[in-house]
């Protein structure tokens, strides 16, 4: 109930798939089978849903982090990382997304935009993922 009340939805934990421990051209599934089955896909999912608590507890760190004057990131900054860090799934942004976010008459120079994405991944909080950058909560998972 708790992973539900953060979004966890059912389908992603312990629901049993239609198949398991029916061999073809069987008139009766074999219960050990079902067993052994259901068994391998538990621990499958546990490991996926430890995975998806850490990341959804480290996005919350950094989101509430980037408040504090100790996390010295400029107002900039701190709203991409926010966006990020509340963003579900693949939290990634291109440098082009980033600029477009800050076009407008009082934009910052794009010198700018790439010094904070510069100093970002540096301090480890970007990484490069293909084309885009994303949120780097791998220091903040214990054991991830």
């Amino acid at each position: 109930m708790l992973l539900a009340a953060d979004g966890f939805t059912a389908d992603h934990m312990l629901l049993a798939e239609a198949d398991v421990g029916a061999s073809a051209g069987v008139a009766r599934p074999d219960p050990d089978a079902f067993v052994r089955d259901r068994m391998h896909r538990f621990v499958e999912r546990l490991g996926e849903s430890r995975d998806r608590v850490r990341d959804a507890a480290a996005r919350s760190l950094v989101f509430a982090w980037v408040e504090r004057r100790e996390a010295h990131v400029n107002p900039r900054q701190r709203r991409l990382l926010k966006w990020l860090a509340q963003r579900d799934g693949d939290p990634r942004i291109t440098f082009q997304d980033y600029v477009d976010l800050h076009a407008g008459r009082r934009a910052p120079s794009v010198r700018s935009l790439q010094r904070d994405f510069q100093q970002l991944r540096e301090r480890g909080l970007l990484r490069v993922a293909g084309d885009g950058f994303l949120l780097d909560t791998r220091l903040l998972t214990f054991g991830g």
